[in-house]
Order: structure tokens, then sequence, then C-alpha cells
């Protein structure tokens, strides 16, 4: 019997268990004086009034707006690139001496590209720098007035000898289940920005043109023109340019003579050796040039004896007009006089309309002799005349060498047209 009812007692002792918090919450009001005070029969009455008529506590709540991230977009212009594109012009020219010029030109090119973008984005930041703190809340209770005068509180209280303070107060309060009436204002703090700076570059591209002026040798006259360009980075193209002034005059007139400069070796020339056995070796190459580049006729001599004969491929000139006839001649002998003895003719059919020696030559780069002179052909409609005009030959006679061997040299054959004859 005992039994049963010790375990009818610990099954009811079970059923009404509290939790950890409940139980926490209650030792603190057990082991409270104030809270004895309230829940005293005599004073239970008086203590309820007088929790009720205080004053309700006022909270604050402070309302932390989000950060807001915005994005500033720079941008920056980088070194440009410049991109020289060269060019040549070719002139024909003649100087005019005493005359310098120099031009200055400075042009500015700049290209600039300017992205731009802006992006808002919103996201929660707690404790920036730029977030006010969250006030302190205090509960501070105070007696809220009531219809007939203000409650007294409980004589139990008033009789101790301190004065409990507002949180006693209000902890004895919520234990006999009267807590303080709770006003919530809700304070906005300002909101926070993070500013993230991007920048974005742009290259401008800068093309310069370079000119090259190339003059060419006229028989009147040379021509140097020189031009330098100067690109200055990042924007500024500076061009200095220095130039001897020239007037401009017709380009070269063309070679009448077929392969004169014997770029296509000896076709259309002609050759007569009166002793083969002593005139050998005859052809054409660049050895013994007059630049060592172009080429030109060689034949070499090794004995006294015989002639040689070189005709040049057949060319038409016209009746009434005037031509310039050029022509280079070297040899290795060092005798002046043997070299004045090569005979020189132009002849057209019966008409010989150039008969001269080398004597009149002057001599230049290695050891080349130049002769160079003009002529006019007839005056005349005749048809005969006009038919033997068209078909010409300039015709050399190289002769022998008493101190022999001695190989002569042939380059440069030109006849070029200088315009017409008056009558």
């Amino acid at each position: 019997m005992i039994n049963k009812i010790i375990i009818g007692a610990l099954g009811l002792a079970a059923s009404v268990a509290a939790t950890p918090l409940e139980l926490v919450e209650r030792s603190s009001c057990r082991d409270d004086s104030l809270y004895k005070c309230f829940a005293d029969r005599e004073y239970s009455h008086s203590a309820s009034a007088y929790c009720s008529a205080l004053t309700p506590v006022t909270r604050t709540v402070t309302v932390v707006k989000p950060t807001v991230t915005k994005t500033a977009w720079v941008t920056s212009t980088a070194n440009p690139s410049t991109d020289f594109v060269s060019s040549t012009a070719t002139v024909y020219t003649a100087t005019v001496p005493s005359l310098l010029e120099t031009i200055t030109k400075t042009e500015t090119e700049m290209a600039t590209s300017t992205a731009t973008q802006s992006v808002t984005t919103t996201v929660t930041v707690t404790g920036s720098q730029n977030q006010q703190p969250p006030p302190t809340t205090t509960l501070t209770p105070f007696k809220r007035g009531t219809q007939g005068g203000k409650p007294e509180p409980p004589k139990c209280m008033v009789t101790k000898c301190f004065v409990y303070s507002p949180e006693r107060i209000t902890a004895g309060c919520s234990c006999i289940g009267v807590p303080p009436k709770t006003v919530t204002i809700s304070q906005t703090a300002p909101c926070s920005t993070v500013t993230v700076t991007s920048t974005s570059v742009t290259t401008p591209h800068v093309t310069a043109t370079a000119w090259q002026t190339v003059a060419m040798e006229l028989t009147d006259g040379v021509s140097t023109t020189t031009a330098t360009t100067t690109a200055t980075v990042p924007t500024t193209v500076t061009t200095t340019a220095t130039t001897t002034a020239t007037v401009t005059v017709s380009p070269p007139a063309q070679n009448l003579v077929p392969n004169g400069d014997f770029s296509s070796d000896s076709t259309g020339w002609s050759f007569i050796n009166t002793s083969p056995a002593t005139w050998v070796n005859g052809g054409v190459g660049t050895s013994g040039s007059p630049d060592g580049i172009s080429n030109a006729y060689h034949i070499t001599n090794v004995a006294s004896t015989g002639q040689y004969f070189i005709a040049s491929p057949l060319i038409g000139l016209k009746a009434s007009s005037s031509y310039s006839v050029s022509f280079m001649v070297a040899s290795t002998s060092t005798d002046r006089s043997l070299v004045n003895t090569v005979h020189v003719q132009l002849n057209c059919g019966s008409i010989t309309v150039v008969d001269t020696h080398l004597n009149q030559a002057t001599q230049g780069a290695n050891g080349y002799y130049t002769l160079s002179m003009n002529f006019n052909t007839a005056i005349t409609t005749d048809p005969t005349t006009v038919s033997q005009l068209g078909r010409c030959q300039l015709q050399f006679l190289f002769p022998q060498s008493s101190q022999p061997p001695v190989t002569w040299f042939l380059a440069e054959v030109s006849i070029a047209s200088t315009g017409a004859v008056s009558g």
C-alpha cells in the first residue's frame, strides 16, 4: 500500500515538471524579497494595483538601412599607338641652288573612347563606420496615473530601510504577473554607402604617313630632296622637312638604241673580227663595268694585228629632228693616244650622220671615257632620205695595240631625241 502511494506521488510530480528556463525564473522570483512582499496575501492586492499604475516603459528600436554599394567608372586614356606608313614619290627635277627652306608642321591626333556604366547593388552591412550605434534601452518604471488618485506602494515595500531600484520593481511586478507596459519607438539609422571605382582604358590609334621623295638623274641637272618624319608619342606627330627647292622638268628621253646598256647580253649587236686569233674573249659581264653592277661589252687584243668592229641594233631616226648621242669606252692601256684613235660613226644607209673620235671624250670613274654630243638630221621630206634615216646603226672601230694585251670595254650606249629642228 505504501509503495503504491509513493509511485502515485512520483507520477504526479513528473506530470507537472517545469522547463529549466521556468525553474530559473521561479528561482529568481522566490529569492527576491520584493516578490515576497508583493506575494504576501496582505499586500498582494495593493501590489497589483501599484504595478498596474506604473508608467509604461519606452523602448527605442533602431532600424538600420542596408548599405548601398555604388560603382563609379573612370575612363583613362593610355598612350596612343602609332603606325607608320611609308610612301615613295618619284619626281624628275633639276636643282636650283642657294635656296634652303625649313618647314615644321605639327599635327595633333587624339582618339578617346569613354565607357561609363553605373551599377547599384544593395547589400546589408553590419557594423559599418557610417552606421549609427543602437541606443541603450533603459527600462525605468514610472507610476501610471489612474482615476481616483495614484495607488500607493504596499506597506511592506516602504517599511524597508532602503529604496528599491526601478529594475527591482520591474522584476517584482513581473513575478506577480503584472509587468509594466512597454511602448516601442522605431528609430531609423542612416544608410552607409560604399563606392567601388572601376577604370576602363582606351588607346588612341594614330597613323602617320612618311613620304620619301626619290630624285632621278637628268642630263641637265640633279636634284636631291630629303624628307625626315618624326612621330612624337603620345598625341602629337611632328614633321620636319629640309628640302632643296627644285624646278620640275620633263623626264629623261627614251633611249632609241635597243639593248644599249647590254642588259640583255649582246642581243641585237653585230661584231666583225678581222683577226680572230688576236681578238679573243669577247662577251658581256659586270666585271670592268663602270659601276661593277651594270653590264659592259669587252674584247681583248692579244697581238698587234687586225681590228675589231662593233655595230648596234638598227635605230629609227626622223628627218628635221635633233638628237643626243652618248657612250662610254674604257681600256686597260694607259696610252691616251690609243683611246683617241677609237673611231665612231652613225650611219643611216648611205648617209653618215655622226663621224667622230674619242679625243673629245672626258675621263671618269673606273677609267671610262665618256663622249656626249648633239646632232641634227637633214631637214627634208625626201622619201629616200626619210627611209634611210629609219634604218641607222651606231658603229665602233677598236684599233690594235702596239703593246698588247689590251682589253677594250663599251657601255651605256644611248641616242635620245631632243626635239624638232625648224626649217
